[in-house]
Formats: structure tokens, C-alpha cells, sequence
């Protein structure tokens, strides 16, 4: 592997090299060791922080690594927060301040497993218990915790039961391996494991409402939908166990396409069958709440699996009942396609899911973000547009424009409002072709 993170950026403050270099000494990096560089984005946020480098230099940098890397999910602790009943309605300024408070106390320097009391973070506000995290860049083999992703190697056994065979990514709060179930028919049988990366030892509740959500989503039973089986504990470690996974994840194809774009041909049916799985979802009372290309698997025949819904919230089912599945203690985002809503601890909807799948579908037929990679939040108060896409009709456009809309009330409200406004869209699409 190349130089670590933070001599590139000494380099970079130095001036022996030049920031284009720093980002291609980034890219090459995370190339020769994806699994090894995952996490060094948190060093360049880190760098940020302390003023080492400026925002505009942090931002190549974190786009150098983007190119390459699977996942940039934020894990966020309500503990952290006080009681949704005791805060007043904030401010939108208010609330990116909040955002900001807590991303900043993530991205915190150090050098070995880290346990604060949420007092640390909030002097003012009543708190319940410690919160752990890892800054797994930082931590040698001999010290691991055992809880943590990073001490899992091909070979490693969990539960007595479950054979680690190969890492396949990150994706949601944890990182996802390839696994044979020792206890099943011949030993041999293959299944998906996604390991928690935050330590639940003290979150009780927090291990309560993901246990509720695994239990309400084995019942999503879709061909766009990874299946679901158990969540396990072994100590520390908590993981999911899923059904297995051949392929790659849609973020891999997005960085493949990236400056260009794919073609529609093998854009839509992706599109679609993410649409199609959310639909299934939204029919059964589920919203995602953290969609983005790497909570999407795609298997070797083409078929596009959503991951990850164990952290959802319930929606209502009719107007007269509304029933709640309460995750706010697990609280994932994906900055660059979280909704507003959802970043800021709202009730989830529907057509939250509906502006990632726009921005999912505007990146695979351009081969670029919407808006740079802005959150809505920051896209929204510095009023970024986006090109239109090139080679649709008038009904798709219109369909990925009102995706894109910061306002939830100008969206699809559901997936399957989204399919039923694509199909003749698309049909149109394959006639005028003709």
C-alpha cells in the first residue's frame, strides 16, 4: 500500500505535493487496500476539523476516496440526544448545527476504543448511558475488541456456527461477509453475515428496536429484497444473518460508470427492481430510511436486492391507524442521500425512499450526483440545480425531477406511484426508439 492518509496530508499542508497528487495517492491506496483505507475518510473529516486543511481541500479528498470506496454511512446515537418530547421545533439552522455537533464528536481523533458518557458530548442534556464506538483506521490486531468488524478474517468462526469465507463490503452500520452455516444440511450451505459495527453492550434499548425491526422484515419476502433469517449475539458482536449473495453491490457499478454514465438498457431494470422491493416494503408498512447504492446488491443474473431494512420505521397502514416501528435508537444515513426527514429525526414517509432511488437513477445515466454530493440539506440552502438527463421523454424527466424535489410533498409518496408513472414512460421510451 501506498502512504497513510495522514502523511498525504502532510505532504499536502507541506507543499512537497500538490493536491491533484494527493488525490491520486488517495485513489491508489484505497485500491491496493479497500479494506485497510475504508475508514481514513474519517481522518480527512478529522483534518478538517482541526483546521489542518481546508474545507474545499477535504471535499477532493473525500471525492478522491469516494472513488473508490463502498461506504460513507454515518452512524448516529439518539442517546445523544435529548427526549423528541422535550425539544422544541429547531430552526433549519438549528438543526444543521445539531447534525454538525454530533458528526464532529464522530469524527474525533483516536487511537484506540473510545467510551464516553453522552455528558461529554452534551453537558446540558440528560443523558442514559455510554456510548462506544470504534475508530477501527487506529486499532491493532492485538487489541481489537472483539466486537469489532475489523478482527473478522476469512476463516474466523461466530456463534460456533457461522464460517467467515470472504468480506463482500460495507454497507448500512456494519461490514458484510460471505459465511457457510456449519450447522446446516452438509455443512455447506452458503449464507450473507453483516456485522454490527457499533457496540450494543450498553444500548439495551437500541438492541430491542433493531431485534423488533429484523423480526418485522423476515417477512419481506421479495426477489428485490435480501431475505432475511436471524439476528445473532455472540458477546459483544451482534450480526445479521441473510440469504446468500453472489455479485456486486450498485455502488461498485456506479464507480465504474462515474463521468459517463451507463446505458438505459441496463440502467432501468435496476431502477425498477429497486422500485420494485421498496413498493413490496411500502405495501407492507415499511420505509427503508437509509436507500443508497450501498444498501443495494446486484447478483451475478442482474437482480438488484435492497439490504439494510432493519433500520426502518413503520408507516401508517391506513388513515385511521398508524403503526409505529420505533428504530430511533439506530439512527444511519448516508449524508449524500439521506432526506431531510430522516437526518433530522422526523417521522419517516414513504417518499423519503423516493429521492434516493432519484438520485440512484440520475447517477447510473450520467455518471453524476444531482448535487455534487451535497446533502438535500446543503443542496437545498445553497440552491443546486441539476442538468437534465439526457435521452428522456417528457413523462421520465418529469418522474425523476419530482423524485429529486427537496419538498417530501412534490415526490411519488410511494414506490409503487413511482412504477406506475415509469412503465408507460418507458414503454414510450422503446416505441419512439423503434
Amino acid at each position: 500500500m501506498g502512504k497513510h492518509v495522514d502523511q498525504i496530508i502532510e505532504d499536502l499542508r507541506g507543499q512537497s505535493i500538490t493536491l491533484d497528487a494527493a488525490c491520486q495517492s488517495l485513489l491508489a491506496s484505497a485500491q491496493a487496500d479497500p479494506a485497510g483505507t475504508r475508514f481514513w475518510n474519517l481522518r480527512v473529516e478529522a483534518a478538517m476539523k482541526d483546521k489542518r486543511i481546508t474545507r474545499s481541500v477535504a471535499r477532493s479528498l473525500l471525492d478522491a476516496l469516494e472513488g473508490f470506496q463502498t461506504d460513507r454511512t454515518v452512524w448516529i446515537d439518539s442517546g445523544m440526544l435529548p427526549p423528541e418530547s422535550s425539544r422544541p421545533a429547531p430552526t433549519t439552522a438549528d438543526r444543521m448545527r445539531e447534525t454538525d455537533r454530533l458528526l464532529n464528536a464522530l469524527i474525533e481523533r483516536t487511537t484506540h476504543k473510545r467510551v464516553e458518557t453522552a455528558h461529554d458530548l452534551a453537558p446540558a442534556t440528560p443523558l442514559t448511558g455510554p456510548i462506544e464506538w470504534f475508530d477501527s483506521a487506529a486499532i491493532v490486531a492485538a487489541t481489537c475488541h472483539p466486537a469489532d468488524p475489523e478482527n473478522i478474517v476469512p476463516g474466523s468462526v461466530l456463534k460456533d456456527r457461522y464460517r467467515i469465507v470472504s468480506h463482500l463490503g460495507a454497507g448500512g452500520v456494519g461490514q458484510v461477509f460471505e459465511a457457510v452455516d456449519l450447522l446446516s444440511l452438509g455443512g455447506r450451505e452458503k449464507v450473507t453475515v453483516k456485522v454490527v459495527a457499533v457496540n450494543l453492550r450498553h444500548q439495551p434499548a437500541a438492541y430491542a428496536a433493531l431485534d423488533a425491526a429484523i423480526r418485522r422484515t423476515q417477512h419481506l419476502i421479495h426477489p428485490n429484497i435480501v431475505g432475511v433469517r436471524s439476528l445473532e449475539q455472540q458477546g459483544d458482536r451482534v450480526f445479521i444473518v441473510m440469504e446468500p449473495l453472489r455479485g456486486r453491490w450498485l455502488s461498485s457499478l456506479i464507480r465504474e460508470v462515474r463521468g459517463c454514465g451507463t446505458s438505459h438498457e441496463l440502467a432501468w431494470p435496476i431502477i425498477s427492481g429497486i422500485a420494485n422491493g421498496l413498493a413490496f416494503a411500502h405495501r407492507h408498512g415499511i420505509v427503508h430510511s437509509d436507500l443508497s447504492p450501498h444498501a443495494v446488491f446486484l447478483c451475478d443474473d442482474g437482480t438488484a436486492k435492497i439490504m439494510a431494512f432493519g433500520l426502518v420505521n413503520a408507516v401508517p397502514v391506513s388513515n385511521e391507524s398508524l403503526d409505529v416501528l420505533d428504530t430511533l435508537t439506530l439512527r444511519a444515513y448516508t449524508e449524500a442521500y439521506a432526506t431531510d426527514p430522516w437526518a433530522q429525526h422526523s417521522q419517516p414517509h414513504p417518499a423519503d425512499d423516493l429521492y434516493p432511488l432519484g438520485v440512484i437513477a440520475y447517477e447510473m445515466l450520467t455518471g453524476v450526483h444531482p448535487f455534487q454530493r451535497s446533502s438535500m440539506a446543503i443542496a437545498r440552502q445553497k440552491g443546486m440545480t441539476f442538468a437534465p438527463v439526457p435521452g428522456l421523454n417528457s413523462r421520465l424527466k418529469k418522474l425523476i425531477d419530482r423524485c429529486l424535489s427537496f419538498d417530501r410533498r412534490e415526490r411519488p409518496q410511494t414506490a409503487d406511484r413511482f412504477l406506475k408513472r415509469m412503465q408507460p414512460s418507458l414503454m414510450e421510451r422503446v416505441l419512439s426508439a423503434s
